[in-house]
């Protein structure tokens, strides 16, 4: 069965970019938790009201029964791939929040500089994945809202 371009570039660009991401930061930018460290202190913020907001949307919308929600819930293909779109954000917003909270601890401990690096280009990778993965969210809700 032939897969258009768009549905590979939805289902395999994720881990292209996420490796591609990773090699940059990992062998090229050689990040150091100093020079991030500010940075670092605000990923679980984002991260975790990433997660509380998509949550409550979702409870707003599972649970609605206004005319509007209904007319969303009609749109199958679409609603089927916001709610999972939108389960697999809490999940990974929830993954950076604890991965960089741990990573915060980490600060106190003397590990190598190479793993240093290799985790944080991973924490990068992953944070910009999450930010994409809202920002294709927000596109497919306003799709899924408009009439």
């Amino acid at each position: 069965m032939n897969k258009t371009l768009a549905y590979k570039v939805e289902k395999y660009g994720e881990i292209v970019l996420l490796v591609l991401v990773g090699y940059y930061f990992n062998f090229h930018l050689k990040p150091e938790y100093v020079d991030f460290k500010e940075i670092i202190k605000d990923v679980p913020i984002l991260s975790f009201s990433i997660f509380g907001f998509l949550l409550t949307l979702l409870t707003i919308i599972i649970q609605g029964d206004s005319e509007t929600v209904e007319w969303m819930k009609q749109k199958k293909n679409l609603f089927n791939r916001f709610i999972g779109l939108n389960r697999k954000i809490v999940f990974l917003s929830f993954i950076v929040g604890i991965f960089s909270l741990l990573f915060r601890l980490l600060e106190k401990s003397n590990i190598e500089v190479n793993t240093e690096v290799f985790l944080l280009s991973l924490l990068f990778s992953v944070t910009i994945i999450l930010l994409l993965n809202v920002i294709y969210f927000l596109t497919l809700f306003y799709l899924l809202i408009k009439k």
